[in-house]
């Protein structure tokens, strides 16, 4: 009964701040803002066509907004905290770590207990936020969306490459298995080594694999002791490892690589053949909630 009444509280409290926007000011927002965890109710879409509720959801450990008076934020789809500042009277911008802008928030509705945003995207659909106050012993968990599990790991990898010469390949990589769709998102470095040709290499790569399929490529440089060679890789490829134990990935490629600039080595392979073995040394599965291709811890 309680969930049912925090609901529908906010989807009348939704509906008025959809027709009109209350006249909020910068102290109001200065005084009731900050100092909360909010967790969200609603997430509604707003377009030409009409309003639709995208989710219902209140879970004050998953998906929630903390602001803080020092100027800074924690929200469930960042890792770490991003910044937050007012604008205008009724707007604030909420910035990523990094500085790009997560959200420019116009405050439809602020009390100490409840919290109504819109955020409007650039194809001019509104998207509607309702929130209500965390308190010290809310356990309260509701949500429309269904569970997913997302496997991360960190791997070896080791494999040879060949058309012209030959090159042993070693390296690590980090990598996201989304266990719903099977798709494998990885990125790394590793070394190519042919001593017998007196060649050592080192090149960032990623790639993504799906159950049968890879694409991806890799940049790195090149030294036979005289000159130093940089190349950019793209590779595309077939993978088996719905074959292999999750995290594990076996996959055959070809790639060509294109040499930057005037000096080349006939050691150094245009054409790429690469056999490669994914092996994890850490496993760790966390669960995953999704809405229009968005993933959200």
């Amino acid at each position: 009964m309680k969930n049912l009444v925090r609901l529908t509280a906010a989807v009348v409290l939704t509906i008025v701040n959809l027709s009109t926007y209350a006249q909020i000011n910068k102290q109001k927002i200065n005084e009731l803002l900050p100092g909360k965890r909010w967790a969200l109710a609603l997430y509604i879409v707003q377009s030409s066509l009409g309003a639709d509720t995208i989710l219902r959801v209140h879970d004050c450990a998953n998906e929630f907004l903390e602001v803080m008076p020092n100027g800074t934020f924690l929200s469930s789809n960042l890792r770490k905290a991003g910044t937050w500042q007012i604008v205008d009277d009724s707007t604030v911008l909420f910035k990523k770590p990094s500085g790009a802008k997560l959200m420019l928030a116009k405050i439809n509705h602020l009390t100490a207990d409840s919290l109504a945003i819109t955020d409007f995207a650039k194809n001019k659909d509104a998207f509607v936020q309702t929130f209500n106050k965390c308190r010290a012993d809310d356990a309260t968990f509701v949500d429309s969306r269904p569970e997913f599990s997302l496997l991360e790991t960190w791997s070896v990898i080791a494999g040879a490459q060949y058309f012209r010469a030959g090159f042993a390949e070693l390296g690590i990589a980090r990598g996201e298995l989304t266990l719903w769709n099977s798709l494998l998102y990885s990125y790394g470095a590793h070394v190519e080594l042919a001593p017998w040709n007196n060649i050592y290499g080192l090149a960032a790569h990623g790639w993504i694999e799906d159950k049968r399929f890879l694409f991806g490529g890799a940049i790195g440089a090149y030294n036979d002791t005289k000159h130093i060679y940089v190349a950019f890789r793209p590779s595309l490829g077939f993978t088996a490892k719905q074959l292999l134990p999750k995290g594990y990935s076996l996959h055959l490629a070809y790639g060509y690589n294109f040499i930057i600039g005037e000096q080349r080595n006939n050691n150094i392979n245009l054409h790429n053949i690469s056999l490669r073995m994914r092996i994890p040394f850490s496993k760790q599965e966390r669960k995953v909630r999704r809405f229009e291709n968005q993933e959200y811890e």
